[in-house]
């Protein structure tokens, strides 16, 4: 605007705040793991009453069906150690939750992922060095890797009685049919009285035939239509 002499000063403009950075920028598996807690299953994840923090409340379930969906893998281990190089922590607040309840849920905290804040996302981080976890989530990791060992004997084992059951059912068959091979000889293969009253029996009915049918005016003629007579 002009001043008393005529000249022109240029009005100081305020200063913009700086935005933040684009959504092309976010991390990708920040922004997967965002949309996967927003869409959850609430009985297996979510945010706290807060929306500061997020809980997994059945991790095994949560590893096995909801993981995959997002990611190329279904290891809960993994997902936790992406969360370790972006600056999570694990955290016990329980929000006034049964202690008893949360006892194997997994909660975890950054400043800049909220359920409010998503456009903060990009400015958060992955560590350029390995952050060594906490000692209690090591140990929850190795009773985990415990427990699916556990499991994995107890399916092999299963296996393995299932083979065995399935080789029992097939020597079944084979044992019955070499019984009956075994008993087919005396029961097909007549004995040698029996096949001479069966030639006696035949050579009777034979000579029973000849004398009925045999010679003119037999029994033969009885059977057969008179003939015509000659004129």
């Amino acid at each position: 605007m002009p001043t008393a002499s005529g000249e022109y000063t240029m009005r100081a403009q305020p200063r913009r705040r700086k935005e933040s950075a684009s959504r092309g920028d976010e991390p990708v598996f920040l922004r997967k793991t965002y949309d996967m807690i927003n869409s959850c299953d609430q009985t297996l994840a979510g945010w706290s009453a807060k929306g500061d923090t997020f809980v997994i409340k059945d991790p095994d379930r949560f590893a096995a069906e909801v993981i995959p969906t997002f990611f190329k893998h279904s290891k809960f281990s993994s997902f936790v150690r992406q969360l370790n190089f972006y600056g999570f922590r694990k955290v016990k607040a329980l929000d006034g939750r049964d202690a008893a309840a949360a006892a194997g849920w997994w909660e975890f905290k950054h400043d800049l992922f909220t359920r409010a804040t998503p456009h903060l996302i990009a400015e958060i981080k992955r560590a350029t060095h390995y952050v060594a976890p906490p000692e209690a989530e090591v140990d929850a990791l190795r009773t985990e890797v415990t427990t699916l060992t556990e499991r994995m004997l107890a399916m092999d084992a299963r296996i393995a009685a299932l083979s065995a059951l399935v080789d029992e059912l097939r020597a079944q068959p084979s044992a019955a049919a070499a019984a009956a091979v075994a008993a087919a000889p005396a029961a097909a293969v007549p004995s040698k009285r029996r096949r001479v009253d069966g030639d006696a029996s035949a050579t009777a009915a034979a000579e029973e035939m000849a004398a009925a049918f045999g010679g003119g005016g037999g029994a033969m003629d009885a059977m057969l239509p008179p003939l015509p007579q000659t004129p």
